[in-house]
Order: C-alpha cells, then structure tokens, then sequence
C-alpha cells in the first residue's frame, strides 16, 4: 500500500512499503535492522587521574559483570583502586533467549557448548580490549554474575536450575586459570568467580554487598537489582536477608507497546508539563523511537503526578483507549503497559516485604536504600 504521508517519493521508488498493510503472495525474505549492537551499557568510565595510570601502575586487574542482557568490564589499578578503562557489550547469549530461563531451556536442548562459548567470546573481546591485545599484563580477574551466567560460563549442567527445587551445580567460590576458562592464546593469570547465595541470587548480588559494607555496618540497608530477575538484600553486620522475584521485563523495555532496550532514541527521561506537553530526553539525543526503561518509570511517574493515571491505574480519558501520547504520533503508553509496570512494581515490592517479614525488620529501620544497574547509575 502506498502511504505518500509517511515515505518519500524516494523511498517509495526504491520500494518501501507498510509491512502492516502489505499480504504476500509468494516467498519472500525479510530483512530486520539489528539495534542490539548499539544498546548503551551505563557503566562509570575513566577518571582524570587514573588516565595515566596503565602506563604507571604495575598492579592491574579486571573486574567484570556479567548481566543476563550486558557485560561490564573495568581496568582497576589494585594500589590506588581507580578504573583505568572501561569495556561494555551486549551479552549476545541474548540470541538463545532474552532472559535465564530461556537460557535455561536451551542449554538443555543442546545449546550448552554454544551459550559458553557464546560468553567466553563476550569475554575474550574484552580482555583484549583492555589489555590492547595482550600488551597490559594483568594479575587477575573477578567475576560477579547471577547464577545461571555462571553455570552457562562453566558449562555447567543447567538441568536442575529451572524445576523446583531449583538446585544449582555449583555457587561456591571458583578459582581457574585464564588459558582454561577464555582461551590458550592469552597470557595466564587467576580468574576468581565470585560466589553466590541460592539458584537465583548470585555473585553479582554478594559483591554488590560486599562493596557496600552489609557485612560491617550496624545500619540496616536494602539493596535492590531492578531487572527480569529482581534480586534484592536487606541487613547489616547482625543479619543479612536475600531473595530474588520474577520483575518480568518492563524494567528493561520488554511486554511495552513502545518498548525497547536501551539503544540511541530510546527516551531516556520525560517531564510532563500541564497536560500535554511531555518533554522527552533521548540516549544520545537522537530522533525518538522508543521507550527504555528509565523512560518508562518517568512516564509512570508524571502521569500518576498530574493525575492522568489515578490510584487504581486507570488510563483517564480521553487517552484509555489509544494510550497517551508520550511523543505525538509516534510513542503511546497504554493501559496495558501501566498493568505491566504494576506488575513488576509488585513483584519488587513482595519480595521486598517478604524479605521485611522474615528479618523482622521494619520500615523505620532501613537506612540506606541503593538500586543498581542501569538504574543505579541514571
């Protein structure tokens, strides 16, 4: 069909058309553009005086987090603590499934060998990256992941992780060598792979408290991994309390009509002003395509403000029908995307309450609440 409003004449010459409009006839190939690679990776970069540190400090090491959508990686100058480089990628394991029990699943169908080394590649281009092909030498690299990213890096058996009583192969601490785990070509060096808690609570989460001091502290923290698995601690030096629950993937852009990972012209942050006018910021300040999931929570956030979503989280009028235009004509969100917002709202906060009940700690105690990924660093 041809629609002279939205292509140019142009485009239309070279045979553009609406999908949505279009019925085929025959066999035809169909090309999708591939946004994955440009995904931003929020991570902390380089500070003015650690820049000259690879060529100074003699104590280097790597730090990686291995997300089960990014991989983050940093050069660390073991005497003054200060990052010296940072590498980030999609983890492309995302091919086999968007989250771990999709991972889970495939891993039992066959994919063992391709999901590893689908990770170990992730890794390796970043060593690489850092090191400049080997020419830095390092002492050492820690890992912290969630428990499935483990199991998938070891090539661990997956087979009990996904069916009650969801019993991992191995959480504990894991010491190997470099050649062993990422390729015979490097130089050697220990790789040391954090430990975890439980099945779904793993040593993303443990770093996460170590570095924060849960384990030293008389002030009672929360901590909280917003994401399609929702792990989260409550505790201090006394006591430390961990579960994980099933956010689902609206944090991340996922399930939402207009939803989409972080990539340039996802709208990042939105104000609403009156009641017409949202004023949107975009990754990397290009055209608007999409929402991320920061986008979303403030779109959430400004509606409930001026009172377009009222406590229940109905969609006022005259916007329940087609969704309220966050970018006119381009971006709407709908009232099933606030039900999938409250869902994953409500997960976090039963975990959260569960994890209250059983530590018998209450609302007044907790002191410091810290939210990390992505969000973390908005």
């Amino acid at each position: 069909m041809l629609k002279k409003n939205i292509f140019t004449g142009e485009e239309l010459e070279a045979g553009w058309r609406l999908a949505c409009c279009l019925r085929l006839t025959s066999n035809c190939t169909i090309e999708i553009e591939n946004k994955e690679d440009e995904i931003y990776v929020v991570s902390e970069s380089k500070g003015e005086t650690e820049k000259k540190s690879l060529e100074d400090a003699k104590e280097l090491a790597i730090a990686v987090d291995i997300g089960t959508t990014t991989i983050a990686m940093q050069l660390i100058d073991q005497v003054s603590g200060g990052v010296v480089e940072t590498f980030t990628t999609i983890n492309k394991q995302r091919a086999f499934g968007a989250d771990v029990i999709s991972r889970i699943d495939a891993s039992n169908n066959g994919k063992k060998q391709a999901l590893r080394k689908s990770i170990q590649n992730d890794l390796l281009e970043g060593y690489q990256t850092l090191t400049k092909n080997g020419s830095v030498h390092i002492n050492k690299m820690n890992i912290g992941a969630n428990s499935t990213m483990v199991h998938l890096l070891m090539g661990y058996s997956c087979e009990t992780l996904g069916v009650f009583p969801f019993k991992p192969y191995n959480i504990g601490t894991i010491k190997i060598n470099s050649k062993s785990l990422l390729s015979e070509e490097i130089e050697e060096f220990q790789v040391e792979i954090l430990p975890g808690v439980s099945t779904y609570v793993g040593g993303d989460i443990t770093s996460g408290m170590y570095a924060l001091g849960f384990q030293k502290n008389k002030e009672v923290s929360v901590l909280i991994d917003l994401g399609t698995n929702g792990e989260m601690a409550i505790g201090n030096a006394d006591k430390i309390y961990v579960t994980s629950t099933a956010a689902g993937p609206a944090f991340e852009g996922g399930n939402i009509s207009c939803g989409m990972p972080g990539v340039p012209g996802a709208v990042c942050r939105a104000v609403l002003f009156g009641k017409n006018n949202m004023v949107t910021k975009t990754i990397g300040n290009k055209p608007a395509i999409g929402l991320c999931g920061t986008g979303i929570i403030d779109v959430m956030y400004e509606l409930v403000r001026h009172h377009i979503v009222d406590t229940q989280g109905i969609l006022g009028e005259p916007w329940f029908e087609k969704g309220f235009p966050v970018v006119p004509g381009k971006i709407y969100f709908t009232q099933e995307d606030i039900r999938q917002v409250q869902m994953a709202k409500a997960a976090i906060c039963a975990g959260l309450e569960v994890l209250l009940q059983k530590s018998n700690i209450s609302h007044e105690q907790i002191k410091k609440v810290y939210v990390a990924g992505g969000f973390g660093m908005g």
